[in-house]
């Protein structure tokens, strides 16, 4: 007997579990010990933390430049060894980017 789409896709679900989005909370901390990790990507140059989802990313100078202008910066560190940005919503729990600030990576 052939199996309609509906009860493949739920057999589907069963298999491999739904994509749900990542709630946003404002009360996510930065894990001091992955912002001081190496870089993973070839052109990363800053980490990015989310407040909302508690994700940290890495970003390129493009990336940076337009986070700098998110967060009002007349000076962006030449390096990113001891900061880090900080925002209060991303792409992955869907707010967009609110509220960046540059915070300094503390020891």
């Amino acid at each position: 007997m052939k199996k309609g789409g509906s009860e493949m896709l739920k057999n589907g679900e069963d298999l491999f579990g739904g994509v749900k989005k990542v709630k946003a909370t404002s009360d996510h901390v930065p894990d001091i010990e992955k912002l001081q990790r190496p870089f993973e990507k070839k052109h990363s140059v800053a980490y990015l933390f989310c407040k909302g989802c508690g994700l940290i990313f890495e970003v390129d100078q493009k990336q940076v430049d337009e986070l700098a202008k998110k967060a009002n910066l007349d000076i962006v560190p030449q390096d990113f060894f001891e900061h880090y940005f900080e925002t209060m919503g991303c792409g992955t729990c869907a707010i967009g980017v609110e509220n960046v600030s540059i915070k300094p990576i503390k020891k």
